[in-house]
């Protein structure tokens, strides 16, 4: 007989209970502790962004209400130039008869040239058929150029006999005393929004403003009318006309040398008053 008395029935099924699975229990654990610690971690880095987009939304709204103030304060403080000037601070230097190479002076070619009371083509100012006589007056325009150089004359040349290619220039003049004619020349006023043209050219849009004095043609040489003050970037324009009934001067003027025709001198001298 043995010394151990048998399990029962009800003993034996008591031992097949299972015990719980320390492994997987512990597994489950740290699954759910990863996923409430991401939660945490994406809740922190969603209101850092949220932090840094408010941020940056007030910097630029301060950045452009500080652009604006800056703005009117600038524009308030002064106006534009008139024009752009590249020669800013030239007109504090001091220039006089003791500077070198004074007086500086340049000889300015006309931008436009027309015929009062004339519907005939006058080419270009390049190439101008000038035409002055009892009914016809010249009109020449020119832009004062250089700054600095703001004392100006209407200049003519009348080339010598000696210098070459003089015979080339050709000129014809009518009703003067031993062919020679005296011209009378005016600066004339133009409207600001008057645009000068072949056609549109009129005494109503050039007016005589101011009488310079008489020119001699065809006397050779150079000769200029009294100086004026001209403002750099201004408009210059002068009517020429003839002084007595019955005169005429007609000729070609363009830059081929020996020089003809009309030209504004230009001068750092100040006008003689």
């Amino acid at each position: 007989m043995s010394k151990y008395a048998p399990l029962t029935v009800e003993d034996r099924s008591n031992s097949a209970v299972p015990l719980l699975n320390e492994d997987e229990d512990s597994h489950s654990y740290l699954e759910y502790d990863r996923g409430n610690s991401l939660s945490r971690n994406a809740i922190r880095e969603t209101r850092w962004l949220t932090w840094a987009c408010l941020v940056a939304l007030v910097a630029t709204a301060f950045n452009l209400a500080t652009f604006q103030v800056f703005q009117i304060r600038r524009q308030a403080s002064h106006s534009p130039l008139k024009h752009a000037n590249s020669y800013i601070g030239l007109d504090r230097l001091v220039r006089n008869a003791s500077s070198p190479g004074y007086p500086l002076v340049r000889n300015t070619y006309p931008n436009f040239v027309g015929i009062v009371g004339s519907s005939a083509p006058l080419g270009t100012p390049q190439n101008a058929s000038i035409l002055v006589d009892s009914d016809h007056s010249l009109i020449v325009s020119f832009e004062s150029r250089d700054f600095g150089l703001e004392s100006c004359a209407l200049r003519l040349y009348v080339p010598h006999e000696g210098e070459v290619g003089h015979e080339e220039k050709k000129w014809k003049v009518g009703g003067g005393n031993d062919d020679s004619v005296t011209l009378s020349v005016w600066r004339s006023e133009v409207p600001t929004d008057a645009s000068l043209t072949a056609t549109s050219i009129s005494r109503s849009t050039s007016r005589r403003k101011e009488f310079l004095g008489t020119l001699p043609f065809p006397t050779r040489g150079r000769h200029n009318t009294a100086s004026f003050y001209c403002p750099w970037r201004s408009k210059q324009t002068f009517e020429v006309a003839c002084t007595h009934p019955g005169c005429s001067v007609e000729f070609v003027q363009n830059r081929i040398a020996p020089l003809l025709g009309f030209w504004m001198h230009q001068s750092e001298e100040p006008p003689a008053m």
